[in-house]
């Protein structure tokens, strides 16, 4: 079993070069070497995507560049890269995360060795936080505990391409859509991934409305039913204010009642003036 390494680059400044230098070096550090690793650059300007290549050819492995300028967006720039793998195995990394785990690509390879028809997801932690690494009703809606795309590996055979339409729930997404065709992930535990958080994710740019309308689009080009969206309002415990979008978003698709609205809205309200008051 073998593995292409693809890392989607949209590079702005000088710390997400720091950040892809560190996620090739974890590369460079695994115990079996990949097959290849793809860098696909959707930077704008020669002088950013100058420097990429500067520091890919300081790298002891050997990198395939390609210069992606006419493909916009995370998951095009993606998707256009896994398309030129040649392994049976697929690993997207992004420039701004890293391998922990030594030994990820060895383990992964005995994994879909015994067992090829899954989709699995390497288990990591966000900053200093151990991801649960839970797949359930709650995450295709954006409470995501399985990490960010980092995580994936899957056979280039069953790669499911990210849908450009969704920018902040690009994997969750993606994830969901892997659940509809082969069913739950194989979970790898351990801290193998570092997800990385700094000022430039979209996660800390993104707009709520922008997250509204992912989430209200993402209930009717799926067809969400009923019971799950009443079902993970009522699971959420943390991210409350996500909650009170998808509790609009719901309303607007009209998938939840004027009254289920109003009640959840209210609690998550309180919730969030008590976490004010007492905190």
């Amino acid at each position: 079993m073998n593995i292409s390494v693809v890392i989607p680059v949209f590079i702005e400044n000088t710390f997400q070069l720091d950040l892809l230098n560190k996620a090739l070096d974890s590369i460079s550090e695994q115990s079996i070497s990949p097959t290849e690793v793809i860098v696909s650059d959707n930077s704008i300007g020669a002088d950013w995507q100058q420097k990429v290549k500067e520091i890919i050819n300081r790298k002891e492995i050997h990198v395939k560049y390609i210069a992606n300028c006419n493909t916009f967006g995370a998951a095009n720039n993606t998707n256009y890269a896994v398309d030129r793998t040649k392994a049976l195995l697929v690993h997207i990394l992004h420039q701004d995360d890293y391998i922990i785990n030594r030994k990820l690509y060895e383990e992964v390879c005995q994994i879909f060795s015994k067992n090829s028809d899954i989709w699995l997801i390497a288990q990591g932690r966000v900053g200093d936080r151990v991801l649960d690494s839970k797949f359930n009703v709650t995450t295709k809606f954006g409470f995501n505990e399985l990490g960010g795309p980092s995580s994936l590996f899957v056979l280039k055979e069953n790669y499911i391409n990210f849908n450009p339409n969704y920018r902040m729930l690009i994997d969750v997404v993606n994830f969901h859509e892997y659940f509809l065709k082969i069913g739950n992930p194989y979970i790898l535990e351990g801290i193998n991934i570092q997800f990385s958080i700094h000022d430039n994710q979209l996660s800390k740019n993104i707009t709520s409305k922008e997250v509204l309308l992912e989430l209200s689009d993402f209930i009717k080009e799926y067809n969400v039913p009923s019971s799950e969206i009443e079902a993970t309002i009522k699971i959420i415990k943390r991210e409350i204010h996500h909650q009170r979008l998808l509790l609009v978003a719901s309303l607007m698709q009209r998938k939840i009642s004027v009254f289920f609205f109003t009640k959840y809205m209210c609690l998550s309200l309180v919730k969030a003036l008590k976490r004010k008051i007492f905190n």
